[in-house]
């Protein structure tokens, strides 16, 4: 508000030589160093209203790095910069390092949907300060934030460096329970489900034992953390570096667990047949997938393409183990879809018993 009555009390003066340093000096007698601080001061204001949305999304995130972590990377990188020779023949290039700098740190801490924001007004204060380097640096590109459906996203919010520093803490101690030192990164999605696989595989039924000892053993850690935001798709990149796709994968498979575990009964007295299914009829479980994929690109419906999808896999277990596994199967599909998919689907799938 403050910055908008000024822009329009100047008119084409906010862009003058009056707002310039010198503009500053003049007026208010202002040595060199503030009036080039006052008047870089003011395009970056202008951008950061015209971007209101977008700052006020990441105001939570900004705050906490300022208030936890003291900004210690813009330190870092100010250091880094402050490095470079001072008769450099390209004294822009520092610059361009400490802007990508101050971008990767932010995005660390937030997500990709600051990055651009924070390239901009980086580049705006140096190009205002520094005018010689204005085509010298890097192009600000346009956020690349995951493609995300429409619908409720799973655990909404900032998950703060505190909470994300305990998450951390408890997953690595539920990931080193499998043998993973998860301390410089996960690995592959897939590679940590044949952690679990080998399990039961060794063990048998009382493989679910072991499996939900490691469940519940995480979801006392973390405790209410267990339904946060650092417990999404975003949180474990920002956690352990993971990919996309493996970020999805690992925030979707928490809940699934917990499920599993909460109906531990169902799946040990099932445990036989379920291997069965498995190694002796996963051409069942192949066709449900294959109809899903052929039926997803040519349908507008895509709820009712993965509700068919779900009465097959109910329709399988139930004809080669019994009634019993219809909830059960039903219920785990539906919040694997439901987490992966932002809600988008919910109420429109099939009713589980």
């Amino acid at each position: 508000s403050f910055e908008c009555t000024l822009e329009s009390c100047l008119g084409n003066l906010m862009t003058s030589a009056c707002m310039n340093p010198e503009g500053f000096t003049k007026m208010y007698g202002a040595n060199e160093t503030e009036a080039t601080d006052y008047a870089t001061l003011y395009p970056v204001e202008a951008y950061t209203c015209q971007n209101k949305e977008l700052a006020k999304s990441y105001y939570p995130c900004m705050m906490d790095i300022e208030n936890n972590d003291h900004l210690k990377g813009i330190v870092d990188c100010t250091t880094e910069m402050e490095k470079e020779p001072l008769g450099a023949t390209d004294f822009c290039l520092p610059m361009d390092k400490y802007i990508t700098c101050i971008e990767d740190y932010y995005v660390k801490f937030c997500d990709e949907g600051i990055r651009s924001y924070i390239c901009n007004t980086q580049e705006i204060a140096f190009n205002f300060d520094v005018p010689q380097c204005q085509a010298e640096l890097h192009p600000c590109l346009a956020s690349k934030s995951p493609a995300v459906l429409p619908g409720n996203l799973n655990y909404p919010g900032h998950c703060s460096l505190s909470d994300g520093q305990k998450t951390k803490t408890c997953l690595n101690a539920y990931f080193q329970m499998y043998g993973i030192d998860s301390t410089n990164g996960l690995p592959n999605y897939y590679d940590h489900q044949a952690k679990i696989t080998s399990i039961t595989d060794h063990y048998g039924v009382a493989g679910y034992d072991i499996y939900c000892y490691f469940e519940s053993t995480l979801e006392t850690c973390l405790g209410e953390l267990m339904y946060s935001p650092c417990m999404n798709p975003n949180a474990f990149t920002v956690m352990y570096g993971t990919n996309q796709a493996d970020s999805i994968n690992y925030a979707t498979s928490f809940p699934v667990e917990a499920y599993t575990c909460a109906n531990k009964d169902v799946v040990k007295a099932n445990y036989d047949c379920m291997v069965d299914v498995s190694k002796n009829h996963f051409q069942g479980i192949i066709d449900c997938s294959n109809a899903l994929n052929e039926g997803l690109p040519t349908s507008d419906d895509t709820c009712g393409a993965i509700s068919t999808y779900i009465i097959c896999m109910e329709d399988l277990y139930v004809e080669l183990c019994g009634p019993s596994m219809k909830g059960f199967i039903c219920n785990t599909q539906e919040i694997s879809f439901n987490f992966d998919m932002n809600n988008f689907c919910e109420g429109k799938m099939p009713d589980c018993d």
